[in-house]
């Protein structure tokens, strides 16, 4: 996998406007109703105080992305994929105990995998996937994976958990 070449407000864009067209995609062999639910977006201030209540500062990526929209939901009944609101966090961050440098900022799979931002991590490469019945197990994404990275997967893959793939990639020869 190879980062993204879209920023936050393309990816959101691009989904927005595929929302509005009333698409379809093939998931598991199934044609459904694309969809993407969006909240209005946070203020600087929202965010401001989930960064003095949590004790760090947030990715640059992730800010954006809150202030386009205040989580994010698929919209598909085959799985419950969401990336959490403010509230959600604040609530989350109560009931699912996490170092404090991990923030669990969405689920996937139906709530079988956290998604989880390690906030003292200061590479692009900080975000994590917790499987939820083995909590303390915090995987790290074996390519790079930053915020911006994620979301275009977690998108495209309408919330499957892209990141169990086995790739394998061969050199290309000349």
């Amino acid at each position: 996998m190879t980062k993204s070449y879209l920023n936050i407000s393309q990816i959101l864009q691009t989904t927005k406007t595929l929302n509005e067209q009333k698409s379809k995609i093939y998931f598991f062999g199934i044609e459904i109703d694309y969809g993407v639910t969006f909240s209005k977006g946070c203020t600087s201030e929202q965010i401001s105080d989930l960064e003095k209540h949590i004790g760090f500062s947030l990715p640059a990526d992730y800010k954006q992305f809150l202030s386009y929209t205040n989580g994010m939901g698929l919209s598909s009944t085959m799985i419950g994929s969401h990336l959490f609101s403010v509230d959600m966090i604040y609530h989350s961050r109560k009931v699912i105990h996490r170092p404090s440098n991990f923030l669990v900022i969405g689920s996937c799979a139906d709530g079988g995998y956290n998604i989880a931002i390690n906030l003292e991590d200061n590479e692009e490469q900080n975000i994590y996937v917790v499987e939820t019945i083995v909590d303390e197990y915090f995987s790290k994404f074996n390519f790079d994976c930053s915020f911006t990275t994620f979301l275009d997967m977690f998108i495209t893959m309408h919330g499957l958990p892209f990141w169990q793939w086995k790739l394998q990639v061969t050199p290309h020869l000349s």
